[in-house]
């Protein structure tokens, strides 16, 4: 049986793991490459196997490095099942037909020789896939319940196990059964934290053959959530004192209901000043109807909020924001008031339109709350930048950026160590590090050595392993 590592190797962006056996070939995860703009869109276009070959997907969750390629595959030839859970479904069909329709308007920007102004750089004229793309893509996909095992072609049967990510999200532990042995291969997607808001907490395994083990925040400790939304607390009382903006480049999936989840905690107990809030995502807005309706994801808290009468995505204040008319009179609003707007890494989308007219404004508050890959804006300024250029125009940042890291979705360091040394007593044949930078992936392969004292590896993009 081999392994072939297709995307996340020694990198945070593009999952994708090949596996394939005399009986079968499928794959973990088919997800984008996100960074610099121009190498992302060269990088996506292609695939670097026969889609045709491809027996069935199996997809951890709604996350574009996740999900993002899944189109590309299907028009390459693949004509397989994708198999999610019911809220992946949901959210990955949301946000497939969001990233085709604007593939497409960015094309025709190119295509009109026009510079795009939800970016900083000009547009290919091709779209990376097209809505007939997607739509073909979500009718492959096929909805599995969390904790049913189901057997597939090729002797392999699969469970989706809650990975406490996102909504929907999964780990996936697969057996497959490969010249008279079965394999244990567990790909963990995404680990989330225990107590994270809304969802239930990462539901782990505690053994594998192999392990796929997400390295994100593997070098790095978080500051604890009730610690960040203290922080968050004090941001908006200087907001109120000061009436000034705070600007929140958030991930329409997970981050941003995460924050309204804190918003309406802080409200709901009088401990904040009530100031007009905006989500000024129509994916997020969305995104948050779907997270409405899977309450079988939510965790006993949030259980408990609704019971008691409290709608723990709602409050006082705040406003969604779908026209971009509104949307572009939101900056131009006195303060105070809080704008929830996308891409989270401050490439593209609304954002940027706050950004252009708030960044230079010592009294803006810049709340960044998710991870910025290398070779975007985000990056840049949580990285100290004192000029940036959006919309062509140099720009100083003089905002006051706040790094509240404490609203990760991922596992931390210590959360990932802690899994790791629950697999001592069945330790895996070998561990292989994925999903993070080079030097996050290298630390846990160090660890899970010492850890677990079994064979740990942080593998590059192409490399292929013989599972026995």
């Amino acid at each position: 049986m081999d392994l072939t590592i297709h995307g996340a190797g020694q990198t945070v962006t593009g999952s994708l793991f090949q596996i394939k056996t005399k009986a079968t070939n499928f794959l973990i995860d088919c997800g984008l490459f996100q960074g610099n703009p121009s190498e992302q869109h060269k990088r996506n276009q292609t695939l670097p196997f026969d889609a045709s070959s491809i027996d069935y997907v199996i997809l951890s969750h709604a996350h574009l490095d996740h999900c993002g390629r899944l189109p590309i595959l299907v028009r390459s030839g693949f004509h397989g099942p994708i198999y999610v859970t019911a809220a992946t479904s949901e959210l990955c069909a949301l946000l497939l037909r969001d990233v085709a329709e604007t593939e497409e308007e960015d094309a025709e920007r190119a295509r009109s020789n026009k510079q795009s102004e939800g970016s900083n750089h000009t547009y290919s004229t091709k779209p990376l896939f097209t809505r007939h793309d997607a739509e073909r893509t979500i009718k492959q996909l096929r909805i599995v319940k969390y904790g049913k095992k189901k057997s597939l072609s090729g002797n392999v049967t699969f469970r989706f196990r809650d990975a406490g990510h996102i909504l929907g999200s999964s780990i996936i532990e697969t057996w497959i059964e490969d010249r008279g042995k079965v394999i244990h291969l567990v790909g963990t997607g995404d680990v989330g934290r225990k107590n994270a808001p809304i969802i239930r907490d990462p539901d782990l395994p505690s053994a594998a053959t192999y392990l796929l083990c997400e390295s994100t925040y593997a070098n790095r400790v978080h500051e604890p959530l009730s610690r960040a939304i203290r922080r968050f607390e004090r941001i908006i009382i200087k907001a109120h004192r000061h009436r000034s903006h705070i600007l929140v480049p958030a991930f329409a999936i997970g981050r941003t209901q995460a924050l309204i989840y804190a918003l309406n905690l802080l409200v709901e107990n009088a401990r904040v000043p009530v100031i007009p809030v905006a989500i000024d995502s129509p994916l997020a807005i969305k995104a948050t109807k779907i997270f409405k309706r899977h309450r079988e994801c939510f965790d006993e808290e949030t259980w408990d909020l609704i019971e008691s009468g409290d709608a723990p995505l709602d409050f006082k204040g705040i406003q969604y924001v779908e026209r971009q008319y509104d949307s572009d009179n939101l900056s131009q609003q006195r303060g105070p008031i809080m704008i929830v707007a996308g891409s989270g890494m401050m490439n593209g989308g609304r954002i940027l339109r706050h950004l252009f007219r708030r960044i230079e404004n010592k009294n803006t508050h810049l709340m960044v709350i998710g991870f910025q890959a290398p070779g975007t804006l985000g990056h840049r300024i949580v990285n100290g930048a004192r000029t940036v250029k959006i919309y062509g125009r140099i720009k100083r940042v003089n905002a006051r950026v706040e790094r509240l890291y404490g609203f990760s979705a991922h596992a931390d360091k210590t959360e990932l160590h802690g899994f790791l040394s629950s697999l001592r007593e069945n330790p895996p044949e070998t561990i292989f590090c994925v999903h993070g930078s080079p030097p996050a992936c290298q630390s846990l392969a160090n660890t899970a050595k010492r850890l677990v004292r079994c064979p740990a590896v942080a593998p590059r993009i192409g490399q292929q392993f013989v599972l026995a």
